[in-house]
């Protein structure tokens, strides 16, 4: 279900939005931790995961990312990402530059509080892994 029905406007900002379509194979990182981002992407086809690596170098999966995901949203306001995102299959991301989509959230705030919404809902996801990881019963 949509949190609401899109306007013209709203339709237009997002079909509008300068996106560089690129392709990743099998575990090839489309953005890694400790950098500086200046664009987000979405997952456009396949499947990625979001990732953090131990200091012996092994990775730990933290979150999987299907079409229509944008897995590195916060990377808008974050100055230097704490995790990694690699390619779990055949992908196919669109980036968009952290600019083009300040300007489209300045223009259509309401999908500005669209995007922040599905970002909070993955970090309350997030905390519930943790807890059943760390408390709950198998």
């Amino acid at each position: 279900m949509a949190l609401f029905d899109l306007s013209a406007s709203e339709r237009a900002a997002l079909s509008g939005l300068p996106m560089q379509v690129a392709d990743f194979e099998t575990d090839q990182d489309i953005v890694v931790e400790h950098e500086r981002p200046k664009r987000c992407f979405a997952v456009l086809s396949g499947l990625a995961a979001t990732y953090k690596t131990t200091q012996d170098g092994r990775r730990q999966v933290t979150a999987y990312h299907v079409p229509g995901d944008v897995p590195d949203f916060q990377s808008l306001h974050l100055e230097v990402l704490d995790f990694s995102i690699c390619a779990v299959s055949s992908l196919r991301v669109g980036f968009v530059t952290h600019e083009a989509l300040r300007a489209m959230f300045a223009a259509e705030p309401r999908l500005g509080d669209a995007f922040w919404r599905t970002t909070l809902i993955e970090g309350s996801l997030a905390r519930e892994w943790m807890l059943n990881n760390g408390r709950r019963e198998s």
